[in-house]
């Protein structure tokens, strides 16, 4: 006994079944090796958060940056911190370069914990400068305000 044909739908949908596999393999291949190939994590990259005890631990020198808004920085900062945030990136960034050392150890920070804008401004400065040595203060503003009232 033999199969009965298939009907052309049927055949259709197969060849494109295996055209879609046969394509595939070499898309696969692409991601695997590729050197520029994009980066298969479903985490967030991210900067090293440490505390405020952690910190003061620390010797000098140290660079400050805070990532809050324009306002909140003229209301209150750290003292000594640099103002870098996104929104004004491009003018504030050389105010940073002018400041920064190489053996400098970078703390970026903004409100609170769930304030992005440090985690942004660390990337950047790594991205962007190829600068090591960066830290997002664990809490923000508010971590300083606690301690220092």
């Amino acid at each position: 006994m033999t199969a009965a044909p298939a009907s052309p739908t049927q055949q259709i949908l197969r060849d494109s079944a295996r055209l879609l596999f046969l394509a595939l393999i070499p898309a696969i291949l692409a991601g695997w090796l590729h050197p520029k190939r994009p980066v298969w994590s479903w985490s967030k990259p991210g900067v090293t958060e440490v505390n405020l005890s952690e910190i003061t631990r620390w010797s000098a020198p140290l660079i400050w940056i805070d990532a809050r808004s324009s306002a909140a920085f003229q209301k209150e900062h750290v003292p000594g911190a640099i103002f870098l945030n996104e929104d004004q990136w491009e003018q504030q960034l050389p105010h940073f370069l002018e400041v920064w050392q190489p053996n400098a150890k970078i703390i970026v920070y903004c409100d609170s914990a769930a304030c992005d804008a440090s985690q942004a401004v660390a990337l950047r400065l790594q991205r962007e400068l190829n600068l090591s040595s960066i830290y997002v203060l664990q809490e923000g503003w508010a971590s300083w305000l606690q301690s220092n009232p």
